[in-house]
């Protein structure tokens, strides 16, 4: 603990600060960065169980006291309370440092998909540009073999104005062009394949991701990319989990019943930032990508919850009861509203031997009010929105609730920013 105040070798930055500030843009060299403060986490052995020893709210009062406090004043505070300290910020930033690198590969496979969508857009305009050369090339050469004809000559040596030579190209052209289309984003996904290698392997390796029966398939793809990284092999076994690949991928994964590797491992990346967002794979040492059931109450809880009476619930415990309540109230709903209906008391609905006619509602604003509250809204100033915080900050001072995150002071420079600045506190 106390090794992680001191300085990183001949670096004037102490281990904690390091820890502290990692790299946020999406990049591959950044997510290896990430990946080392992680397992440097990691290396302190400390078990995220002790954060629950404790109430919530004192493990995250300990854990903002390490993020703010600079590592000089933790060496000065007395043992008890700097490990303390230190123990909550190392839970913590495993964490943060687990829920950041997951994000920014989402981040970075995301950028990449826009990039190949720009490209396959790219691509398309120059493409457009290049047959719409070759198309007036030919109707201008189909042009000259009408006017031809009409005039009734039946050599081609005598026909003039057409240039054989370009003619033949400007086909071979059009015929390359006028092909079926093979490249789409996914194509130029895989060509980006090169660039993301170096991180493929020590993400998936850095992780025990976990799910539900649904996405075994897709995990299974996941172990078996991160041993190929792992051993240095190359290439993919027999027996590849494939049902998790959608339709869009398979000509790409299996174009002639053989699995591509490059193909293959970015659609294994691209399926699980997917299910990552949905929920139905996660990260254990995560806390933003953990599983459902974390977020409820234990099942130890539960149970000495429902042994000492009826649930602490504004509904029902049981279906039973809830059913023949709302079968109960649907009743009398429906009762009430066939007696106003023989009656011929329902508001704006007709029950007749026609059928039902329910009248649709109609504007009940005059225009001229519409036009009373136009000029109402013209005639109110117009203020600046910090103008009008500052003015309720001088009612009230409640900018004085709110400290600095790291120095703990109070703001003490509220003036109003310049015209034409970004806005916000001085």
């Amino acid at each position: 603990m106390d090794k992680m105040l001191e300085g990183r070798g001949d670096r004037s930055a102490s281990w904690l600060s390091w820890l502290r500030n990692p790299p946020l843009s999406p990049a591959v060299r950044n997510i290896l960065r990430l990946l080392e403060r992680l397992e440097y986490v990691r290396s302190l052995n400390l078990d995220s169980v002790r954060a629950t020893t404790i109430p919530r709210e004192g493990f995250d009062r300990l854990s903002e006291e390490a993020v703010r406090i600079t590592p000089q004043h933790l060496g000065e505070l007395r043992s008890s309370r700097r490990y303390a300290i230190l123990v909550a910020a190392g839970v913590r930033l495993e964490e943060v440092l687990t829920d950041a690198t997951l994000t920014m590969m989402d981040k970075l496979l995301g950028s990449m998909m826009r990039r190949a969508e720009h490209r396959i857009r790219d691509k398309a305009i120059v493409t457009m540009r290049s047959l719409q050369a070759q198309l007036r090339l030919l109707t201008t050469s189909c042009r000259h073999l009408i006017e031809a004809r009409d005039q009734g000559v039946d050599s081609l040596s005598a026909i003039t104005g057409i240039d054989w030579p370009r003619l033949r190209d400007a086909i071979g052209r059009a015929e390359t062009l006028t092909a079926p289309e093979t490249i789409d984003r996914t194509a130029e996904l895989i060509n980006r394949h090169r660039s993301l290698r170096p991180a493929i392997g020590p993400f998936l390796n850095a992780f025990q991701f976990q799910g539900g029966r649904t996405v075994q398939g897709l995990l299974k793809a996941v172990q078996i990319i991160g041993d190929l990284y792992r051993t240095g092999k190359r290439r993919l076994p027999d027996a590849c989990p494939i049902r998790f690949i959608p339709p869009s991928w398979h000509s790409f994964v299996r174009p002639e019943g053989t699995v591509i590797r490059q193909a293959y491992e970015l659609c294994v990346l691209t399926q699980l930032r997917e299910r990552l967002r949905a929920g139905d794979i996660w990260v254990t040492e995560s806390r933003q990508y953990r599983a459902f059931d974390t977020y409820l109450l234990p099942e130890a809880t539960f149970a000495a919850m429902r042994a000492q009476g009826p649930l602490p619930l504004a509904i029902n415990a049981t279906a039973d009861t809830f059913l023949s309540q709302r079968r109960a109230a649907l009743e009398t709903g429906l009762n009430r509203v066939t007696a106003l209906a023989r009656k011929g008391e329902l508001s704006q609905v007709r029950l007749d031997a026609h059928g039902l006619v329910i009248s649709p509602l109609k504007a009940i604003t005059p225009p001229a009010v519409e036009d009373l509250r136009r000029e109402a809204y013209d005639r109110l100033p117009r203020i600046r929105i910090t103008d009008l915080l500052l003015e309720v900050d001088r009612w009230t001072g409640f900018t004085d609730c709110f400290t600095h995150r790291r120095s703990s002071r109070v703001a003490d420079d509220k003036k109003r920013p310049a015209d034409g600045d970004s806005g916000g506190w001085h």
